[in-house]
């Protein structure tokens, strides 16, 4: 993604019940740890990067640094990565170059009961882009 430039993405998805379908900004979740990463031991321990057998429930939030960064801002921006609840479609103009984690939910919802909430999470790398793919020189040379 680019600083300062409109940003848009189809998270839309399809029930084949024909369920209620609600999109939502929502918090990332800690998942494994640093054990077998940044220090010595097994990357499979329960605390490691890739836990063997998967991590249990329930996962902690993952802590923003704050502000301007919260679950409905999780990269900043003018105006801040939002998803429109209906049809799943996430826009938003980051004006702040770096790495981001983001997370779309998607919850399931029949006959106005909730039966499950997907979490679909995301890397954004946002960067100044260059703003033509062409250079030009004045010189009379050439």
């Amino acid at each position: 993604m680019c600083v300062n430039q409109p940003f848009s993405f189809d998270h839309s998805a399809t029930d084949i019940e024909d369920d209620r379908l609600i999109y939502s900004m929502c918090s990332p979740v800690k998942g494994g740890g640093t054990t077998g990463w940044l220090t010595p031991g097994n990357s499979s321990d329960i605390n490691g990067t890739n836990p063997d057998p998967d991590a249990p429930p329930p996962y902690e939030n993952v802590n923003f640094i704050s502000p301007p960064f919260h679950p409905n801002n999780q990269m900043g921006g003018d105006p801040i990565l939002s998803i429109d609840e209906e049809t799943g479609i996430l826009s938003g103009t980051p004006n702040i170059s770096g790495q981001f984690v983001g997370v779309v939910c998607i919850t399931e919802i029949r006959n106005g009961e909730v039966l499950s909430t997907v979490l679909r999470d995301f890397h954004f790398n946002v960067t100044v882009c260059a703003t033509s793919r062409y250079l030009f020189r004045n010189d009379e040379n050439e």
